[in-house]
């Protein structure tokens, strides 16, 4: 859920300015990929104060309208207090670790993801709190096709499915990271079309192919498979085929339909599922044995 500050921020800053110089507007937006909440706090640099903006839950972002140059302060619990200059507008700032741990079991066995949210951070935060909310519980990996790609993201709660359909996100700044087997992304149809549907890049996939891959602004990599759960796991996957118009495979707007799980047990009775999805724990020492691209 995206918060959005804007009258009251604003006074606040009016109100603790004494000079006459009107900085720059601009909107900066704060993803919190911490475990815990964070508070957010308005830093007032000439009188060396602090001012209360918002307390920003697990996994959510907010916007803020504000100016360049203007600082913010938060902790993270047991760390240093964190500050963040406005360079720049649309900025987008990751509070939080580097890498976080996700882990899902499929009907084919166990898997684990590493989130860089870095790379997309909007993307990045979008797909964790799907995470931390159920959403993937029980979803069909209704596109597998082999030495291509896997997609999943249609949620089986018809209520979850139907909400996130149209929220929207905004695209995130392309870094120029390439492609490879195991990458995770989100599926779109055009700009800030990213929604819920996740793609994975297949083992076996083409160097074309996978050049491809990123061409589109909305496909920017989040995280990615570890190596071994790509070959043990997700290359078992049951191959449903390419969607229609492509090939035989499910047809989405069928399966976003009330009874779409329904004909996914009639008319794809093999199909593979990933059956719950979780948020691994922190760690507590920054030399934990990880992998590494």
């Amino acid at each position: 859920m995206r918060l959005l500050i804007t009258q009251e921020f604003f006074l606040l800053i009016l109100l603790s300015i004494s000079c006459m110089v009107i900085a720059e507007p601009a909107k900066v937006s704060f993803i919190n990929f911490s475990e815990t909440s964070v508070k957010l706090f308005w830093f007032d640099e000439k009188n060396n104060a602090e001012h209360y903006v918002h307390e920003l839950p697990p996994y959510k972002d907010i916007a803020i309208e504000s100016h360049i140059g203007h600082k913010f302060r938060y902790a993270l619990p047991g760390k240093e207090v964190n500050t963040f200059e406005v360079i720049e507008d649309s900025e987008v700032h990751v509070v939080g670790p580097d890498t976080v741990k996700v882990t899902c079991e499929s009907t084919s066995g166990e898997i684990h993801a590493l989130i860089k949210p870095d790379w997309a951070p909007r993307g990045a935060g979008r797909f964790l709190d799907l995470v931390s909310m159920g959403y993937y519980n029980g979803c069909a990996l209704s596109r597998v096709v082999k030495k291509f790609l896997t997609q999943f993201g249609i949620s089986a709660d018809f209520e979850q499915r139907t909400n996130f359909r149209t929220r929207r996100i905004q695209d995130d700044t392309p870094l120029e990271i390439n492609f490879r087997p195991g990458f995770l992304s989100f599926a779109g149809s055009g700009p800030d079309s990213r929604t819920t549907e996740i793609f994975i890049v297949m083992p076996g996939t083409s160097s074309n192919q996978i050049e491809y891959f990123g061409k589109n602004p909305w496909e920017t990599p989040f995280g990615y498979i570890v190596t071994d759960d790509l070959h043990n796991v997700v290359d078992k996957w049951y191959v449903s085929g390419d969607m229609p118009p492509h090939g035989e495979g499910p047809d989405p707007r069928k399966i976003y339909s009330e009874d779409g799980y329904d004909y996914l047990k009639k008319e794809f009775p093999k199909l593979s599922y990933l059956t719950q999805c979780k948020i691994a724990k922190e760690e507590k020492h920054p030399d934990a044995v990880s992998e590494e691209l």
